[in-house]
């Protein structure tokens, strides 16, 4: 339940049981702060902040979003983040989430929501044309009054889908910093004088569009898919450039919820997959891969962790190829307690479509000491290495190749002990979030000053 506390003439909402802090005008003058610009959808982008955010759920997935949010006012900011709301969906004003975290949603016509389903059910890349278009026409007032109230240090722009960022820049003079959670351009780039094809450059529009605008500082997810390349591309220069891999929450682990062996014989070997199941996780073609996996090792289980749209359909694909006993769905875990649940399994598997086959699932299953099955794609170079602390299989192999890597994996003990040294090793190298956000803040400052 959410209770109006009036502070500066304005009514607030905040959860039960959390204050508001009364802000006089010199302690704001003396305040760090920092506005964060987001046009989150369920369904479509940043999915998990409208059920915490907006809905005051606890927060599912999206670990680098609820820690860089966390990890700002751990660092001294104030944190502020606007969010779009279409029509009468949630309530439009000023919201707190966790006492520490200022929600400002501002409205977007409802005519167009039907608009943005269609898009979302056809997978159309012009829904980033469509947001950026509606936050421009209907939300630009609103943001420039909100910057001469709040006098933010920095503006902090989240993803692909918002132009925003650059003009309020250019009119308000509030620095601006660029924060992409990876990237599906690489692939696409020309060793050509034009990085990208005419039809590329309409497809990727907006994040072709904040490469020309130069920001203070550009925060690119290594994922795996390569982010740093287009920005080199596009002459983004090197000191404004931060291609950093996410970090593990170390400090405030829990013990497991799930026993994922409570059911399996003693000497079982576990493979586990933690993803949001949608389609390009890959997770269908590791399952088509089972049968022969199994047949080759009938002690081989494996876990799913995670929910999602594609989780039904996965489930069916499970029966239709007659491996419902060796597969379990576990649904979603809570981040505390993942690493400890990664711990119990043998192996973490990751096949993605796209190349991006660094997500935070693996980066907390090197910390758990998982071995790791992934793909030769090109994501992991320079972090993981085939046969000394990964196996990494043909992209385009990989029902073929998926079971053998298990069965090796599972039988040959030298191969095991060496990947699984390695792997302690590469784990030592992961940092944790305080220190990976800390990092950042330290990078945003220094490129400010620069300005």
């Amino acid at each position: 339940m959410q209770l109006c506390q009036r502070v500066g003439g304005r009514c607030i909402f905040v959860d039960r049981g959390e204050k508001v802090h009364m802000i006089s005008s010199m302690e704001r003058s003396m305040t760090k702060r920092v506005l964060f610009l987001a046009a989150p959808f369920k369904g479509y982008f940043l999915v998990g902040i409208p059920g915490w955010l907006q809905e005051g759920n606890p927060p599912e997935g999206l670990p680098d979003i609820i820690y860089t949010l966390r990890g700002f006012h751990d660092n001294g900011y104030e944190v502020h983040i606007t969010l779009p709301v279409f029509g009468h969906m949630y309530l439009v004003g000023e919201i707190i989430r966790e006492g520490i975290i200022h929600v400002h949603h501002y409205r977007l016509p409802g005519i167009f929501l039907p608009l943005v389903r269609l898009l979302i059910r056809k997978g159309n890349f012009l829904l980033n044309y469509v947001f950026a278009i509606l936050t421009m026409v209907f939300a630009f007032g609103f943001h420039r009054r909100l910057i001469k109230r709040l006098k933010p240090d920095f503006l902090y722009q989240m993803g692909p889908n918002l132009v925003l960022g650059e003009y309020l820049r250019r009119i308000t003079g509030t620095p601006l910093v660029y924060r992409l959670f990876g990237t599906t351009v690489t692939s696409r780039l020309r060793p050509s004088s034009t990085p990208l094809s005419c039809g590329h450059t309409i497809r990727h529009g907006i994040e072709v569009f904040m490469y020309h605008r130069l920001a203070s500082l550009y925060v690119q997810t290594n994922d795996g898919s390569g982010g740093g390349k287009p920005m080199d591309r596009f002459g983004v220069p090197r000191e404004r450039q931060l291609f950093v891999v996410n970090g593990v929450n170390l400090h405030n682990q829990e013990k497991a919820v799930i026993n994922m062996r409570e059911k399996l014989p003693k000497d079982s070997f576990l493979a586990v997959t933690t993803a949001h199941l949608v389609w390009w996780k890959g997770i269908d073609r590791t399952l088509r891969a089972l049968p022969k996996a199994i047949e080759l090792n009938p002690k081989l289980y494996y876990a799913i962790i995670g929910d999602g749209t594609c989780r039904k359909e996965l489930e069916k694909l499970t029966h239709s190829l007659g491996i419902e006993d060796h597969v379990q769905f576990y649904g979603v875990v809570p981040n505390a307690s993942m690493i400890d649940t990664l711990r119990q399994a043998d192996v973490f598997i990751s096949t993605i479509y796209r190349p991006q086959n660094l997500p935070n699932t693996m980066l907390e299953a090197i910390t758990a000491g998982c071995n790791v099955i992934s793909l030769a794609d090109g994501s992991l170079d320079g972090f993981l290495e085939d046969g000394r602390n990964a196996i990494l299989i043909d992209p385009n192999q990989v029902e073929e190749e998926l079971p053998e890597a298990l069965e090796r994996l599972a039988k040959d003990k030298s191969l095991n002990t060496r990947l699984s040294v390695g792997i302690r090793e590469k784990g030592k190298e992961i940092w944790s979030w305080p220190d990976r956000i800390a990092k950042e803040i330290e990078m945003i400052e220094r490129a400010i000053k620069r300005r």
